[in-house]
């Protein structure tokens, strides 16, 4: 086999690598070909699960004042992106991507606050990103971070920003997966799916990581699941009765909630 040196699929010359051309090209054979399978034969396959890594992955790089303006540079797994749904089972919360499949191991917010001169901002799942179905994909989830002291430059690659995870039987496709920066006054902008950005002290790099793809109507999903979702605050209310078709009495998140059977039966009568 021959292979050419820095072209797509080859051999990387330092510094640069080609761990893109490979992983993440793998990453979107394997969810299409199980979305394939599930196209053609009921009760098989899957849909189609979140693919690359953005933001919340990124490789920063910068100075550490802490340390006498040492260079610092690591890559940073903090999110968790949405698996895809199946015939019988909800997908994934911690599925990560096809590669990984749950056994990524994330960092600790702790070790990397101590260890590098950044601050975790938050890390929360996103609501209503899922990809809608009779069994659901997961949702993903919202990071932002950003350096304490000095400027911080992170390069990212995000796949799912254009073409985020589709569903399939009927299922609905995972919300996209957005990059984005939080300036100092609190204004987010939208960033470029990859890129090299300077986050200067103050600002903060974010991330809305995609959910997976949902397997079959989302109005044949049971009542009682679509409760237990919007408990957890995978789904909103909102998201809950205009997609799922599912009423409840009062909008209260907690063990008090009820459904509205008659109403929940006129949204699925009509949909």
């Amino acid at each position: 086999m021959k292979l050419r040196e820095n072209c797509v699929v080859g051999i990387p010359r330092f510094p640069h690598s080609c761990s893109v051309a490979t992983t993440n090209v793998g990453e979107r054979l394997v969810v299409t070909t199980q979305r394939a399978i599930a196209d053609a034969w009921e009760g098989y396959g899957l849909a189609e699960g979140a693919c690359g890594i953005g933001p919340a992955f990124a490789v920063v790089s910068g100075k550490d004042w802490r340390k006498g303006n040492d260079p610092y540079v690591n890559q940073k797994f903090l999110g968790s992106q949405g698996g895809p749904a199946g015939p019988e089972y909800d997908g994934w919360v911690t599925y990560g991507n096809s590669v990984t499949n749950g056994l990524m191991f994330r960092d600790s917010v702790e070790i990397d606050e101590q260890k590098y001169p950044i601050r975790i901002h938050e890390i929360r799942v996103r609501s209503d990103s899922e990809g809608a179905g009779r069994r659901r994909g997961a949702p993903g989830t919202r990071v932002t971070f950003g350096p304490k002291h000095d400027p911080m430059t992170a390069a990212y690659v995000t796949d799912g920003f254009h073409h985020p995870p589709r569903g399939t039987r009927g299922g609905g496709a995972g919300a996209r997966s957005i990059p984005f920066r939080v300036r100092t006054d609190g204004v987010e902008d939208e960033l470029q799916p990859i890129s090299q950005e300077v986050i200067e002290p103050g600002e903060l790099l974010g991330h809305l990581l995609s959910g997976g793809g949902g397997y079959g109507h989302p109005l044949e999903r049971e009542p009682e699941l679509v409760r237990e979702d919007v408990l957890a605050r995978f789904v909103s209310f909102a998201r809950a009765r205009e997609v799922y078709g599912v009423a409840f009495e009062r909008q209260v998140l907690d063990d008090s909630l009820e459904r509205d059977r008659d109403g929940t039966a006129r949204l699925r009568r009509s949909g």
